[in-house]
């Protein structure tokens, strides 16, 4: 029973409610209360929202009933209790049903206390069923949203893998007709095209990656401060001169860990978003500072581990999003922009990024008011990694070793093995794991190098790595993605020294690329089994570190 409560009495006589308020002291109550014998002064009243309403049935101009359809026009959910002379028992059934707590005659006060308390406790269970409902309601939203991003994020990852190994033909292709071709300015002009093509869709499918969380990250030690000083002239272009730009940054900001090129995207991709709704000029701020989460935190209703964060906050004073808009703002082509304007990937680049960066995106906008995109990564006791010049490779004769080539997509193979071949190395070429086992098997020379893919059927490319390295153990390993998952991040957290080259790649890169692992002076660690304790220890996903190659 509470301390003290506000009591509305609807009552013409003054010395009853006197008696009905002396009756709730003497059993407890410490009350404030109040008396109308009209209709304006009830509805006056009912904007202090009183604890409990204690009314008369019968008055000379007013009464129980029009108090109660009042009340209940207005949606409140104060408790409604009678207090009469005199009241028939079906009057009183019908006044419980229309959602009066409780009713009393004047007579026989006594038990007035025990129903306003009982009165009170029912509207507090009510209360709390409530805030439990919409509780579970918004439980239900986050969840279908969560399933529909994933959802969304599978389709997008296998569409852009698929799509990768279509354009890395193409792209390898069309590299191999300009080296073949003499120089003929309208064929050369026309192969271009069709290469720049294919890297503007490669482009579209890394987008892709990054919303679906499997793009392959190189994660450094950074400090956000030095990435948003860096990024400031690259948005001084993009942004123009009509938006104003004010950098807020804590002098004291911790360090994260996260793929450099991938941050700069976000910063890039947020600030561009928030020009695009300042269309007639506006105030850009980006602001850094360090936060601690505590236990039971969460960011818009998903839990975030406890621990130091970095915040990154990019805020624009533009149009601001409806609840509609700000609902899809993540999702891959969704934009309001005019047709041909902008892609739909932006935002939802930023998404994939943050999340694969084991961080927190949450979005505050309001409709004429602007809107605040802020970006919670984890903080890390590392110091800033400095960079590392690459170191020049060795300058040899024509290239004489063998190399296995493992790859499930037929026309990828035929053009890697060609290209491989027209530079002076020795192909064994296989279209799965079984095969490449076979073909090692009978080969009785070296194998300087295994290319393979990671996802393919039959046999995965660590699986083969595995079989392969109790034949051959000094063997070397590149591998070929178009996306990261699980077994990427297995490889990763095993063996830090392993190379990767992500699809779709120019054939240069990858000459470049196997040149750099079989120059190296050690070999790479082989990738152990999988054991049950192993695979306990990546539970948790984490981000994937290439080693620098």
């Amino acid at each position: 029973m509470p301390s003290s409560i506000r009591v509305l009495f609807v009552e013409d006589r003054p010395e009853d409610a006197e008696l009905q308020a002396y009756e709730l002291q003497r059993s407890g109550f410490d009350l404030a209360w109040t008396r109308v014998e009209n209709e304006a002064e009830y509805l006056k009243q009912l904007e202090t929202s009183p604890d409990v309403i204690l009314a008369d049935f019968a008055m000379p101009n007013f009464g129980a009933l029009p108090a109660l359809r009042l009340l209940r026009e207005r949606q409140l959910e104060i408790p409604f209790i009678v207090v009469s002379g005199s009241i028939g028992e079906d009057t009183a059934v019908e006044m419980m049903k229309q959602g009066v707590a409780d009713y009393l005659l004047k007579d026989r006060l006594g038990r007035l206390g025990a129903a306003v308390s009982r009165a009170l406790q029912e509207k507090r269970l009510a209360e709390e069923k409530r805030l439990a409902e919409k509780a579970l309601r918004d439980t239900e939203l986050r969840l279908r949203e969560s399933q529909k991003m994933e959802a969304l994020g599978q389709l997008a990852g296998g569409v852009a893998h698929d799509f990768n190994n279509l354009l890395g033909v193409i792209i390898g292709y069309s590299e191999l007709l300009t080296a073949d071709l003499s120089p003929d300015p309208a064929s050369s002009r026309r192969i271009g095209a069709i290469k720049r093509s294919a890297e503007r869709a490669a482009s579209l499918t890394t987008q892709l990656l990054a919303f679906s969380r499997r793009q392959l990250l190189q994660p450094k030690v950074l400090n956000l401060n030095s990435m948003v000083k860096d990024t400031d002239a690259i948005l001084q272009r993009l942004i123009g001169e009509d938006v104003e730009t004010h950098s807020v940054l804590d002098p004291e900001l911790g360090n994260i860990s996260a793929d450099p090129g991938q941050i700069v995207q976000v910063i890039i991709n947020l600030a561009v978003n928030a020009r695009d709704a300042m269309p007639d000029g506006g105030k850009l701020t980006i602001e850094t500072k360090n936060v601690t989460f505590g236990e039971g935190a969460t960011c818009q209703g998903i839990p975030i581990r406890p621990g130091p964060y970095i915040m990154l906050a990019v805020s624009d004073t533009g149009t601001g999003m409806d609840a509609e808009t700000r609902a899809r703002i993540f999702e891959p082509f969704f934009t309001t922009k005019p047709l041909g304007k902008g892609t739909g990937l932006g935002l939802a680049t930023v998404y994939g990024v943050v999340r694969q960066s084991a961080g927190h995106v949450v979005v505050d906008t309001e409709v004429g008011k602007g809107t605040t995109f802020r970006i919670y990564l984890p903080q890390v006791d590392e110091d800033v990694e400095t960079a590392r010049l690459p170191v020049a490779a060795a300058q040899t004769a024509r290239p004489s070793e063998t190399i296995l080539l493992v790859e499930d997509e037929e026309p990828m193979r035929e053009l890697l093995s060609e290209d491989l071949q027209s530079n002076g190395y020795r192909v064994l070429a296989a279209a799965n794991g079984v095969e490449a086992l076979h073909l090692a098997g009978q080969h009785q020379g070296p194998i300087d190098l295994l290319i393979t893919d990671v996802i393919m059927p039959q046999m995965s490319g660590p699986t083969l790595v595995r079989s392969l390295n109790e034949q051959r153990p000094r063997i070397k390993v590149l591998y070929m993605s178009g996306y990261s998952d699980d077994k990427l991040r297995d490889i990763a957290m095993s063996d830090p020294q392993v190379a990767l080259i992500q699809k779709p790649f120019q054939l240069k890169d990858l000459t470049q690329k196997l040149r750099d692992v079989l120059d190296r002076r050690h070999d790479l660690r082989p990738v152990p089994a999988e054991t049950g304790s192993q695979r306990d220890d990546v539970s948790r996903p984490e981000p994937l570190r290439w080693g620098q190659n």
